[in-house]
C-alpha cells in the first residue's frame, strides 16, 4: 500500500475529505459541514438506545465542575484542576453516547453537589447506608439487592471514564442518597445492566 494511510483503507467512511479551497468557501461552492443536530441524540445513541436516547448538553456539567475547578485554581493545585477537566470530558462523552437525559444527570449531579465538600465521619455514612438500605428495600423488596448491584456496577463503568467519582461518592457521603441511587439505577437500567 503506497498511500501510507492504512485508516482509509480500514475505515473508509472516515476518510479525511480534502478541504475546501478559501475560493470555493468564499464563492459557496464549498459543501455545507454537518452540524450537529440540537435537540436529538447523536446516532450511535440512537442505535443503541433507541427512543430512550436524548441528545445530552454537557453546559451544565461545564458550570457545575467550573466551581470545583476555581478552587483547585485558588489552592495552586493543577493535578487537581487537570483531574477535574477529565472527569468533565469523561463525564460529558459518557452520557452523550449513551443518549442521557441531560435533566435526569443534571438532577443527579445536584444532589451529588449538596453533599460535595463534607467529608462524612465514617459513622455517620455508615448511619446513612444503613437508613437507605432499609429505606430502598422496603421499596424495592426481593429486587433491593440486584438494584444495588446494578448502581455498583455502573458507578464503577462511571470510575472508568470520570476517575474520582467513587471517591467523591464516598467521601461526602452522597452514594447513600437514596434519591441519587434511584437515579442511578433507572440509567444504569436504561443502559441495559442487569443485577
Amino acid at each position: 500500500m503506497s498511500d501510507g494511510n492504512l485508516a482509509t483503507v480500514l475505515y473508509p467512511d472516515d476518510a479525511p475529505n480534502d478541504p475546501p479551497s478559501a475560493d470555493q468557501v468564499r464563492s459557496g461552492e464549498a459543501a455545507p459541514v454537518d452540524q450537529p443536530t440540537v435537540g436529538k441524540p447523536n446516532d450511535r445513541a440512537a442505535t443503541m438506545y433507541g427512543e430512550d436516547a436524548t441528545a445530552f448538553d454537557p453546559q451544565n456539567l461545564q458550570s457545575m465542575m467550573m466551581s470545583r475547578m476555581l478552587t483547585a485554581n485558588q489552592q495552586g493545585d493543577e493535578e487537581w484542576m487537570q483531574s477535574i477537566s477529565a472527569a468533565q470530558d469523561g463525564l460529558a462523552a459518557d452520557m452523550e453516547a449513551a443518549g442521557t437525559s441531560t435533566a435526569d444527570f443534571d438532577e443527579a449531579f445536584h444532589i451529588v453537589n449538596q453533599y460535595t465538600g463534607d467529608d462524612l465521619p465514617d459513622e455517620k455514612r455508615e448511619a446513612m447506608r444503613e437508613t437507605t438500605v432499609t429505606e430502598l428495600s422496603a421499596e424495592w423488596g426481593d429486587e433491593a439487592e440486584a438494584n444495588l448491584n446494578i448502581a455498583r456496577s455502573f458507578i464503577r463503568d462511571l470510575e472508568k471514564v470520570a476517575p474520582g467519582t467513587i471517591d467523591t461518592l464516598e467521601r461526602s457521603g452522597a452514594g447513600n442518597d437514596p434519591k441519587l441511587i434511584r437515579k442511578v439505577v433507572a440509567e444504569a437500567k436504561r443502559r441495559g445492566y442487569k443485577g
